[in-house]
């Protein structure tokens, strides 16, 4: 962890998985956030789910495919729309999501605590 630091004090991360993570992409720099996000994800021991958006879905079906040496079912893609990332987040078995994008179609995800809004 960068920062000040205090006299007496000790400042450390830990990185524990939580289970699954939703993943939904905007539809430009795709590829950047998906290794941004999915690359802290997986590294912190999660399973992926990746949403990208309508108009990358091909650009991201095709790179997941870097992943396939990993365990199935450890990262996977479902394209759709919004009601598609709607069900994902709202999803009981999803234990965090990250949304990049704009204010307006995330403003139905920012209520559940477990929403990442970095984006907005």
């Amino acid at each position: 962890m960068l920062g000040p630091t205090v006299d007496g004090q000790f400042h450390f991360t830990i990185k524990e998985p939580l289970g699954v993570v939703v993943i939904i992409l905007p539809f430009n720099y795709p590829l950047c956030l998906l290794c941004w996000q999915a690359a802290a994800a997986i590294g912190c021991g999660n399973a992926v789910i990746i949403k990208p958006s309508e108009l990358t879905t091909l650009t991201t079906l095709r790179f997941v495919k870097a992943f396939e040496s990993l365990p199935p079912g450890l990262v996977q893609v479902l394209a759709g729309g919004g009601k598609v990332g709607s069900q994902l987040v709202e999803h009981p078995d999803t234990h965090m999501a990250a949304f990049t994008g704009g204010s307006i179609p995330g403003a139905p995800w920012r209520k559940p605590a477990r929403v990442s809004t970095s984006g907005l």
